[in-house]
C-alpha cells in the first residue's frame, strides 16, 4: 500500500523532480512523479511532471493524454495551459496550440510565461505582428521576462524595426554580453546602417561553441553578413561555413541519412525515375479545377513571385504549406510505388484530385486563381502532372551560383532538404537532383503548361513581369497587384525572404556569386551546366 503523503510534501517532491527532469535526469524525474501519483491519485502536480517526462521521453499521445487531464481540472491556469499547447504542438497541430494560448491569454489571468510561448509560436507560423502583440503582453506582466525581452527584438528586427529592437537587445547584453540573439539583432542593425564594421567588430564577443546551436549559427551568419558588406568574402564565406556546421552536428541525429518525401536520397530516386519516363499526354480529369503550381528552388524568387501574385484580388496563395502531402505519400518511397501511381488509373487519379482540395482547405471558386507555393516541388512536378494534366506552372528560375551560395548561406528552418543544403557540395547536389526531375518531368509531359520567370527579369521590371504572370493565368491585369509590398506587411511570411519582399526590389544580390567563386570552385562543374541549361552566361 502507498504511504500516505501530504500536499504540501507532494509540491515539494515535485519541484524536486523538476529540477531533475531540468537536468537530464529524466529515470529519476519519472521515478519520482510515480511516486507521487501512488500517493496521491490524480494529484495535478504529480500529473503535471509525469506528462513533462512523457514529453522528454518521446511519447506525445501519453503526455497529451495527461495534459487534457490537467486542463480538464483546471482550464484557466496558465502553466496547464502552456502544457497542454505544447503537447499538442508535439503531434504537428501547431494551429491549435496557438489557439489553446489565445483563449487562456485572453479569459484567464495574465501570465508572462503563457504570452511569451504564444508569441514564439505565432513567429514560427510566420505571425510576426501577432508575435510583437503577444511579446508586449509577457512584458507587461513582467517587465524583466528575459526570453520576452530578446524574442521581442529578435523579432522587431525581422520587421525592419531597429531603433526599438536595439534598444532591447541592449537590455539583454547588458545581462548577458554574449548573448547570441541579441548580438544577431545588434550586429544586423550596424549593417543596415551602414556600418558593417561595427557590426564585425561587436560580434567578436559572440561565443560560437555556446551550446544554444540554432542561435549562435543565426548569429555566425549575421557576422558573415556583415564581413560582406566590408568586402571580406573569405571571411564571410567560414562565418556562414562555421554556422552550417554547428547546425549539422545539432541536427544530425534527426536529419541525417533521412529518406523522407523532401530528402536529397528521394530527389535523386524521383530524377531517376522520372529520366525513364517515355513522353506521354494525360487527359484532365475534368473533375474540377487545377491548382497553379510555383516551384523553382530555394532562394531563385519564389517569395517575390507569391507575395506579387496574391496582391491580385483574384489570387490565393499557400505561403508554404504542405497541401500536396496526398500525392506526395502515394508516391511512396520506393521506385516501385511511384510507378504504381504514374500508372494513372483514373479513379486513384481522381480520388487524389480530391484528396488534394481537401488538403488544401477547398478548391477555389469560378474566377479564382489558387497557388500552391513550395519551390522544392520541383522535383515532384511527374507526379503533379500525372494528377492535375491541366495544372499550370510557374517555375522560378534564377542564375544556378546565386541560386546555391544563397542557399547555403541562409539560415533555413530545419529539415530533411535544408540539412542536406548544409554544405556546398550538399547544396549543389540537392539542386542538380531536384532540378534533374523537374526538368526529366517536363520532357516526360510535354503537355504540362509551364511559363518560366527570371529573378533577374522579375527585379529589373516588376510590373512587365507581374503582367505576363497574371496574363498567364488567365486573368485580368490588376493595378493593386503593384501595391504588393504593403500587402506583404501584412501577411504571414515564412520564408527568409520574409523582410525583404516588404522593401523595394534591388539587383546587387544578381552574380554575386563571382565574388565567392573559390568556395563554389569544387562544386561549379555541376552549376555550370545548369547555367548553360537555362541560358546564362558562363562565368
Amino acid at each position: 500500500m502507498a504511504e500516505e503523503m501530504s500536499e504540501q510534501v507532494a509540491l515539494e517532491t515535485v519541484n524536486a523532480g523538476l529540477q531533475m527532469l531540468g537536468a537530464g535526469q529524466l529515470g529519476e524525474a519519472e521515478a519520482v512523479a510515480d511516486a507521487v501519483l501512488a500517493a496521491r491519485k490524480d494529484d495535478l502536480m504529480g500529473l503535471y511532471l509525469k506528462a513533462q517526462c512523457r514529453r522528454v521521453a518521446g511519447d506525445p499521445e501519453t503526455a497529451l493524454r495527461l495534459a487534457r487531464k490537467l486542463a480538464k481540472a483546471r482550464p484557466d491556469e496558465p502553466v496547464i495551459a502552456v502544457l497542454l499547447a505544447l503537447c499538442v504542438l508535439d503531434t504537428g497541430d501547431g494551429e491549435t496550440a496557438i489557439r489553446l494560448l489565445k483563449k487562456v491569454q485572453d479569459e484567464g489571468r495574465p501570465d508572462a510565461d503563457l504570452s511569451y510561448n504564444l508569441a514564439s509560436l505565432l513567429y514560427d507560423k510566420g505571425d510576426r505582428r501577432g508575435a510583437v502583440d503577444a511579446y508586449d503582453r509577457a512584458l507587461a506582466v513582467n517587465p524583466d521576462h528575459y526570453y520576452a525581452i530578446r524574442g521581442l527584438a529578435h523579432t522587431l528586427s525581422e520587421l525592419g524595426e531597429d531603433r526599438r529592437a536595439e534598444a532591447l537587445a541592449l537590455r539583454v547584453t547588458g545581462q548577458v554580453p554574449d548573448d547570441p540573439v541579441a548580438l544577431s539583432v545588434l550586429c544586423r542593425a550596424d549593417v543596415r546602417r551602414g556600418e558593417p564594421a561595427k557590426g564585425v567588430a561587436r560580434m567578436q564577443l559572440l561565443w560560437t561553441q555556446n551550446p544554444d546551436a540554432v542561435n549562435t549559427a543565426i548569429a555566425l551568419g549575421r557576422l558573415g553578413e556583415a564581413k560582406e558588406a566590408t568586402g571580406d568574402f573569405a571571411g564571410a564565406f567560414e562565418a556562414w561555413k562555421t554556422a552550417n556546421d554547428r547546425l549539422r552536428t545539432h541536427f544530425a541525429d534527426q536529419y541525417a541519412g533521412d529518406s523522407g518525401a523532401y530528402s536529397l536520397d528521394a530527389a535523386k530516386r524521383v530524377r531517376a525515375f522520372n529520366e525513364g519516363l517515355s513522353p506521354s499526354s494525360p487527359k484532365p480529369q475534368g473533375d474540377g479545377p487545377a491548382p497553379v503550381f510555383l516551384v523553382g528552388f530555394q532562394r531563385a524568387g519564389t517569395t517575390l513571385m507569391e507575395q506579387i501574385l496574391a496582391a491580385h484580388p483574384a489570387i490565393t496563395t499557400t505561403g508554404e504549406d504542405a497541401s500536396i502531402k496526398p500525392l506526395v505519400d502515394a508516391a511512396g518511397r520506393s521506385e516501385a510505388e511511384l510507378a504504381e501511381l504514374m500508372k494513372g488509373d483514373p479513379d486513384r487519379m481522381k480520388g487524389l484530385r480530391k484528396a488534394y482540395w481537401k488538403s488544401a482547405g477547398g478548391a477555389p471558386k469560378p474566377g479564382e486563381v489558387f497557388i500552391d507555393k513550395l519551390p522544392l516541388n520541383m522535383m515532384w512536378l511527374g507526379v503533379i502532372a500525372k494528377v492535375f494534366p491541366d495544372a499550370k506552372i510557374l517555375l522560378a528560375l534564377r542564375d544556378p551560383r546565386d541560386v546555391v551560395l544563397s542557399a547555403f548561406q541562409q539560415r533555413f528552418g530545419m529539415n530533411s532538404a535544408n540539412y542536406a543544403m548544409l554544405t556546398v557540395e550538399g547544396t549543389a547536389g540537392y539542386y542538380d537532383a531536384a532540378t534533374g526531375a523537374g526538368t526529366a518531368a517536363m520532357r516526360a509531359f510535354p503537355d504540362l503548361s509551364v511559363l518560366e520567370v527570371r529573378y533577374e527579369d522579375l527585379v529589373g521590371d516588376v510590373e512587365g513581369q507581374a503582367k505576363r504572370m497574371i496574363g498567364f493565368l488567365g486573368l485580368d491585369w490588376d493595378p493593386s497587384v503593384m501595391d504588393y509590398r504593403e500587402k506583404a506587411k501584412t501577411r504571414t511570411i515564412t520564408t527568409p525572404s520574409a523582410t525583404q519582399v516588404t522593401e523595394p526590389v534591388y539587383t546587387k544580390s544578381i552574380g554575386r556569386w563571382k565574388d565567392y567563386r573559390f568556395a563554389l570552385e569544387p562544386v561549379l562543374p555541376t552549376l555550370d551546366y545548369w547555367a548553360k541549361h537555362w541560358g546564362y552566361a558562363a562565368g
